[in-house]
């Protein structure tokens, strides 16, 4: 697929010829001829202007992610050897529903030859462009969404920013294995929907549980295949530049944690950030926070680790015996120090390729099975596979 058919390449000058060095513009390919050169990257950057799925609440200038490349180009490289390319930015359809669709193709022909969409700019509801990009690939999918509350209010249209949710969770054929809401706020969600992720098995975790303990966020990272961010889900002293800001939500810092995991996670092989409205930002500082995690994405997908078997030598075993089940087993890599749980197949018979399955977890869970409660990752595994 000639995907140069999609892009507008970025104007040239947004390319400051003047940069230092040792700053990101020097270390990418950016396309500003339309001569698309991207299928030995690692990591391919997709700016998106398409803001029509927000109910006309504002009118949005086509700039938004050409101001967060802006602030990226500027950032300072690392030592790594960078293998990025900035495809420049997606040409809006003929509705916000045709945009949908050419982002869903230009996704999936990366997946397929393992190159990282990472997305910035329009508004949420282009998620589920980005979740139908997997369905080719035959293969049940996690997907990690960041945000304030659950896209599924009713009587928004069938599609909104504010309602696309549906979409992908009745989606047919079903590929969805779980599905990940990660930093929401009590007081902004409507209970009731929260109940149904309850009954789906769906990990739910709400913004004041993560922050007990924000480490146990990256097994959850670890997890996932998908990541969409909503940039409302980020307290308004952090991210002014959004359309519904609030008080509280997570920090810039802690965003840019999830940044980091998502990007050291070998299983993460799409990464968003929607909801930037640049209007509303002064002196471009919820561009400057993005460019920021964007950074952190990009020196975390460059310190991933090949794990080996988890018999090989870089593991730890520990078997926990917790009532109700004979033996929970754990184990532990002994140079990055992260945990996994096995977890066994309901359904397991001689047929079977494996008798069990093995997820990442936290060390938190090693210490709930030794004081003999059997994990809440556990149970939500074991339903799922019924």
């Amino acid at each position: 697929m000639n995907l140069s058919l999609f892009f507008d390449p970025v104007a040239e000058s947004l390319v400051n010829t003047k940069s230092d060095f040792n700053t990101f513009q020097n270390a990418f390919y950016i396309n500003t001829t339309g001569d698309l050169n991207w299928r030995d990257c690692d990591i391919a950057l997709i700016g998106v202007n398409d803001y029509r799925a927000n109910g006309a609440e504002v009118n949005v200038s086509h700039i938004a992610a050409d101001l967060i490349r802006k602030q990226f180009c500027a950032l300072n490289k690392s030592a790594v050897n960078y293998n990025i390319c900035d495809l420049g930015n997606l040409r809006n359809g003929e509705d916000f529903q045709d945009t949908e669709e050419r982002l869903r193709e230009v996704c999936e022909v990366l997946i397929e030859n393992d190159v990282i969409p990472l997305i910035i700019g329009g508004t949420h509801n282009f998620s589920v462009g980005q979740y139908h990009a997997y369905q080719k690939f035959d293969k049940l999918t996690t997907v990690l969404n960041i945000d304030a509350s659950i896209d599924m209010k009713s009587g928004d249209g069938d599609c909104t920013n504010t309602s696309f949710l549906n979409k992908i969770l009745l989606h047919e054929p079903n590929y969805l294995f779980n599905f990940i809401l990660l930093g929401y706020q009590s007081y902004i969600t409507d209970p009731d929907l929260v109940n149904v992720f309850e009954k789906l098995h769906f990990e739910h975790y709400r913004l004041g549980v993560i922050r007990e303990s924000f480490e146990d966020v990256e097994p959850i990272l670890r997890q996932s295949n998908m990541i969409s961010v909503d940039l409302g889900a980020l307290k308004i002293q952090d991210a002014p530049a959004v359309l519904h800001s609030r008080p509280f939500g997570l920090t810039g810092e802690e965003l840019c944690r999830i940044a980091w995991y998502a990007g050291l996670s070998e299983r993460v092989s799409s990464f968003a950030l929607y909801e930037y409205y640049p209007d509303y930002d002064h002196k471009e500082q919820t561009a400057n926070l993005i460019a920021t995690a964007i950074w952190y994405f990009v020196e975390g997908f460059y310190h991933r680790i090949q794990y080996e078997n988890y018999d090989s030598d870089s593991f730890m075993k520990y078997n926990v015996s917790v009532n109700g089940v004979d033996n929970l087993v754990f184990y532990k890599h002994k140079y990055t120090e992260k945990w996994w749980l096995e977890v066994p197949k309901p359904d397991f018979s001689k047929k079977s390729d494996e008798e069990f399955v093995v997820v990442p977890c936290s060390y938190n869970d090693y210490l709930m099975a030794t004081n003999n409660e059997l994990p809440e990752r556990w149970v939500n595994m074991q339903a799922r596979m019924l």
